[in-house]
């Protein structure tokens, strides 16, 4: 079951406080599945504010959000589709996927573009659903929150192995010392 809300970023007041209610309370983005960030192809303010979401997005939420970003505009910009694609592509997330708003009305009967389109939506969608680690936004608080929590465990690991060798060589000193003892006895 695909569950879908729609927040304007600079629309509504109405969505504007739905947004900002979603994003104060961090336990509702965790029972999201996934988020798509759509955002005008021919206007790179509208991608510009996309991004500035899905960033906001990934900080409030647990970090494990996969997320999507999605051209709707009949007619794209090819600076906003490079821009797009290297942001992606820096972000270790899938590539942006075009949905023009004529692939989402209902054509004649047998419109084959427009289920075509609808059904390659659902397709990457159910993608990045099933595979989330391809989604996840690598940005660079995340990517330091990694890099702490490796140290961390390899600290860890490091003080556990120092503590067991510390262990056994007091062992060997014991045996040892126990074994001259009776010896000299």
């Amino acid at each position: 079951t695909l569950v879908m809300h729609a927040f304007a970023s600079g629309g509504q007041e109405g969505q504007q406080r739905e947004l900002e209610a979603l994003l104060s309370k961090p336990e509702r983005l965790q029972a999201c599945d996934l988020a798509l960030f759509a955002y005008d192809g021919s206007s790179p303010s509208s991608f510009g504010e996309a991004l500035a979401l899905l960033k906001r997005v990934e900080q409030v939420g647990s970090g494990l959000l996969p997320c999507c970003l999605v051209a709707t505009s009949e007619k794209v910009d090819e600076g906003v589709v490079g821009t797009s694609l290297a942001v992606c592509q820096a972000l270790k997330m899938v590539k942006p996927f075009h949905l023009p708003p004529s692939s989402l009305s209902k054509g004649p009967k047998g419109s084959a573009g427009n289920s075509t389109c609808r059904l390659e939506v659902m397709r990457q969608l159910a993608k990045v659903a099933a595979q989330p680690s391809l989604s996840i936004p690598q940005t660079d608080e995340r990517i330091a929150q990694q890099q702490y929590q490796l140290m961390v465990r390899r600290l860890t690991t490091g003080l556990a192995v120092s503590a067991g060798v510390v262990s056994l060589a007091l062992i060997a000193i014991k045996v040892y010392s126990s074994t001259n003892t009776a010896a000299a006895e």
